[in-house]
């Protein structure tokens, strides 16, 4: 009875070889980029999920890649040198979206008029600010500030003149930041209607009802903030004090 032999490894040493180390790559980087350039809820909301996406194709298709260079005919001298191109351009693709990530990484989550919008490293440099600025708000990122609205014409003028001619978005001004722990009952009132919201929306239902089942208190017991975020919107929960205790997660706004 005759039966086919197994694939030489030879053959799958150069599309192997590259997608391991591709395949660790992304894992390393996974791992700090939800540990700390996008902890929840920007994971999946503000774009990490999306960035490790991207990389993860890349990765893929430099190891199909390694297949289409790969010809068992060519020498002992050459063979490992295409490999270790193909490995080296894939070591590129890693670099270059972890450098993406960094810089698209929220560095600020601001409170201003009715909700919380971020700041995202690259803003910051954009408008001529060093991420190392927001450190007196402390040193795990991001942080949580507050961006009052001043009261007097002059304050309201100077705001619109960094917006207009400087093109500096009022949440992007952190000289204006305040510690929002601070100021948290100047901004409290915006709380949101909870039941209003969950009612027509079962997932954030079920997650509001977890998370009192973990703390053991009642919706009117919290506070319910709007954080804006690009892939999907957040509701922020927070105590009366202004503790953050959890987060309950809109359906995706877009998807890639």
């Amino acid at each position: 009875m005759h039966t086919e032999s197994a694939i030489p490894a030879k053959y799958w040493l150069p599309f192997l070889l590259p997608l391991c180390l591709g395949v660790a790559g992304i894992a390393l980087i996974y791992v700090h980029v939800r540990m700390f350039w996008f902890p929840a809820p920007f994971f999946t909301a503000s774009g990490g999920w999306q960035g490790i996406k991207l990389v993860g194709i890349l990765v893929v298709l430099g190891a199909l890649l390694s297949l289409v260079v790969f010809n068992p005919l060519k020498s002992r001298r050459v063979l490992p040198r295409d490999v270790g191109l193909i490995v080296g351009l894939q070591c590129l693709a890693l670099a270059c979206g972890a450098y993406v990530l960094h810089g698209q990484r929220p560095v600020a989550v601001v409170f201003w008029e009715s909700e919380f919008l971020t700041v995202t490293a690259n803003e910051l440099l954009e408008h001529g600010y060093s991420v190392g600025e927001l450190e007196r708000f402390g040193t795990s990122g991001p942080v949580w500030v507050y961006r009052p609205k001043p009261a007097g014409a002059e304050g309201l003028r100077e705001i619109l003149k960094q917006a207009t001619v400087n093109k500096v978005p009022p949440h992007h001004q952190i000289s204006a930041y305040l510690p929002y722990r601070d100021y948290f009952s100047e901004f409290a009132w915006h709380s949101l209607d909870i039941d209003e919201i969950t009612r027509a929306n079962r997932s954030m239902k079920e997650e509001l009802d977890e998370l009192l089942q973990k703390t053991g208190g009642k919706s009117v017991d919290y506070l319910y903030l709007a954080l804006k975020l690009k892939y999907r919107n957040v509701v922020v929960v927070f105590t009366k004090s202004g503790e953050r205790i959890g987060y309950l997660y809109a359906p995706y706004l877009r998807e890639i």
